[in-house]
């Protein structure tokens, strides 16, 4: 059993989504579609919530702007509903 394919993407990318969608058919795979975070639509709380500029800045000298805090927080997402769903896991 093959695990998951997530395919992250934007409410208004729906002609991406068909174009991957119809790239992964022609393999015999299936995506699941998950919907982005669009950073620039994260109020100050949720973005402290999900990044800390500090941090950031230790590692990559720079704040990241918000489309990149909005695919931070998208795969982020992704990770959480992984983590929570045991059906993605087997257990011993």
């Amino acid at each position: 059993m093959l695990p998951p394919i997530f395919v992250i993407n934007m409410a208004s990318s729906i002609e991406r989504w068909h174009t991957t969608s119809t790239r992964l058919h022609a393999f015999g795979l299936e995506g699941i579609r998950f919907e982005a975070t669009v950073g620039k639509n994260l109020s100050q709380q949720e973005v402290t919530n999900w990044y800390s500029a500090e941090l950031n800045r230790k590692r990559h000298h720079r704040n990241m702007t918000p489309g990149e805090i909005g695919c931070y927080v998208s795969h982020m997402r992704i990770w959480e509903k992984c983590v929570m769903s045991t059906s993605l896991f087997v257990l011993f």
